[in-house]
């Protein structure tokens, strides 16, 4: 895990979000993040969705983030939040492509 994390940490970004986005589109695409939501909630006349949180897609995404921007002051309840709007607009990118 740790060599995957030193080798996301190269992604690098122009601010957080940027970073945190750019990682998660390389390790996932916009079908299979369609798939996940952050808890696995589900919802009425929806297909099921599995919680992301649950995987260590979220942790290594979190750790690698906060070791390149750890001068900032990020957080990881920042990085989180950002991790949870780019699963939540998934469906609307497999839309567009």
């Amino acid at each position: 895990m740790l060599q995957a994390i030193n080798s996301l940490r190269r992604v690098g970004g122009n601010d957080l979000k940027h970073e945190t986005e750019r990682i998660l589109r390389m390790l996932l695409t916009n079908e299979l993040a369609s798939r996940f939501n952050w808890a696995g909630r589900q919802f009425k006349n929806r297909e099921n969705k599995l919680p992301i949180s649950k995987t260590v897609i979220p942790k290594v995404v979190i750790k690698a983030v906060l070791k390149e921007n750890e001068e900032h002051g990020s957080t990881e309840h920042a990085i989180e939040e950002v991790i949870k709007a780019w699963f939540r607009n998934a469906k609307s990118r497999v839309k567009e492509n």
